[in-house]
């Protein structure tokens, strides 16, 4: 037969296993609505904020013709290319 000490020690092992389902759960609905937030449309101007942090601050330029692809730069005569983006 089972005394109330072990009575306790069972409520205090269920109790801690209540929450820390429901800090399982609450972690993952957070995780859901970021996930959500992340992948829902983009602004123009968010847009061109995270290209500029992803891509182009990480653009160099080779200063050493030895090194480059042709030494030169790319010809764009004849090329249609944007000469600005407007937001």
């Amino acid at each position: 037969m089972e005394t109330p000490e072990q009575w306790k020690e069972e409520a205090e092992k269920l109790r801690l296993r209540a929450e820390a389902a429901e800090a399982r759960l609450l972690d993952e609905q957070r995780q859901r609505e970021k996930d959500k937030k992340a992948s829902g449309p983009t602004d123009f101007r968010t847009f061109l904020s995270i290209c500029h942090n992803n891509m182009y601050e990480h653009l160099t330029i080779q200063k050493d013709p030895t090194l480059a692809a042709t030494g030169m730069f790319t010809n764009v005569d004849s090329k249609y290319y944007p000469l600005f983006l407007k937001p």
